[in-house]
C-alpha cells in the first residue's frame, strides 16, 4: 500500500490489520503480519510527517514478541525514508539488536 503513495489508505489498512492479527486468542494472530503491517503504517506516518508517531509504530514492530528477521527488509526501507536522525540511529540500533537476538536464540 505505501508504494501507492496513498498515506491515508495505507493507515486505515494497517491500523485494520493489527487490530484484527494481534490478539493472540484469535485465530487470525499472525505475529509477522502485525509486525510488517506496523511498518507499512510507519511508513505512511513519513510520507505525511508524522515522523514521531511512526518511530512508534517501528518501535513496537521491533518489539521482541512481534519481531521477525523478514521485517528487516520493510523497516530498512523505512529507515532509508525517515528524515530524522536522532530517530533514525534509535531505530537502527533497535533493529541490530533485534537481529542479534533472533541469532543467537535457540
Amino acid at each position: 500500500m505505501v508504494a501507492l503513495h496513498r498515506p491515508a489508505e495505507t493507515i486505515e489498512h494497517a491500523a485494520e490489520l493489527v487490530r484484527v492479527s494481534e490478539n493472540k486468542k484469535s485465530s487470525n494472530y499472525w505475529p509477522m503480519r502485525v509486525a510488517n503491517a506496523r511498518i507499512e503504517w510507519a511508513m505512511a506516518l513519513v510520507d505525511v510527517g508524522a515522523e514521531d508517531e511512526a518511530a512508534a509504530q517501528a518501535r513496537a514492530a521491533l518489539d521482541p514478541e512481534w519481531f521477525w528477521p523478514d521485517t528487516e527488509k520493510r523497516m530498512r526501507r523505512l529507515l532509508a525514508q525517515m528524515r530524522d536522525p536522532v530517530l533514525a540511529a534509535e531505530l537502527t540500533a533497535l533493529l541490530g539488536d533485534r537481529l542479534r537476538q533472533s541469532i543467537q536464540a535457540p
